[in-house]
This record gives C-alpha cells, sequence and structure tokens, in this order.
C-alpha cells in the first residue's frame, strides 16, 4: 500500500492519496498526517483520491474514522471530497462511510471523478476570517 498526504497550499485543502490495499493502519497513519498538516489551520478541507486503491477495511474500521476526526480535534467546518473507481465494492463502502460521516455531522462527499470533487470542494470554503483548521 502507498500513500501520500500533502497541504495543498494553493487550492487550501489537504490531498490525500492512496494506492494498492488500504488497510486499518494505513487509514490511521495517513489520518494522523492530515490531522497534524490540518493543525497549522491552512485547510479548510480533505481531498481523498482513491481510484487506485482497493480497500482492505472491515465495516467497523469505516465505522471508526469520523471518530478519529473527533479525537483528533477536526473541525466540522471542514469539508472531505472522497474520489473512488467504478468498482461495485468501493462504492458500497464509500457511500457507507459518507452516511456514516454525515449521520455524525461531517461534511463528506463521494465522487466518481476529481474535476467535480475539487470544484465541491471549492465551494465549500468558510467565509473570508472564517477558516477551518480540518
Amino acid at each position: 500500500m502507498g500513500w501520500n498526504v500533502e497541504l495543498d497550499v494553493e487550492r487550501g485543502w489537504i490531498a490525500a492519496v492512496f494506492a494498492g490495499a488500504v488497510t486499518r493502519a494505513d487509514s490511521a497513519l495517513a489520518t494522523r498526517r492530515a490531522l497534524a498538516l490540518a493543525a497549522s489551520g491552512d485547510a479548510t478541507g480533505f481531498l481523498v483520491d482513491v481510484r487506485e486503491a482497493f480497500s482492505r477495511l472491515s465495516t467497523g474500521d469505516i465505522y471508526a474514522i469520523p471518530a478519529m476526526w473527533e479525537h483528533g480535534g477536526a473541525d466540522r467546518a471542514s469539508a472531505v471530497a472522497l474520489v473512488i473507481a467504478d468498482d461495485p465494492q468501493m462504492r458500497r463502502d464509500a457511500e457507507f462511510f459518507e452516511n456514516t460521516c454525515r449521520n455524525r455531522g461531517w461534511n463528506v462527499c463521494v465522487f466518481d471523478a476529481l474535476a467535480p470533487a475539487m470544484a465541491w470542494l471549492e465551494r465549500q470554503r468558510p467565509a473570508a476570517g472564517n477558516t477551518a483548521s480540518a
């Protein structure tokens, strides 16, 4: 499994890109990295690209991700765009993830392509002077 998490200063969000098998350990490490970057206050959202990945996460693992955000001090005003491949299992997992997050008050949306995800994240930016610490 490979993953990379970086702050995209120009766009104002944190980009996480995954390839190969995504395990619970990968998810936890990438989440910790994203939350550490978000602590700077320079990010208003997260772009998570899993188009080149496949999930090894259990339903319980997926369900626990929003709790990691809560415990990590993530700002609920931030937005998460999840870009997935055209795969039925990935679609099921992503929709479960989106529903779980939304039910807990997080602004998460699943996309099939990068461009709409980026456009959505742009529209989610908080008003000037009200930045999210994600």
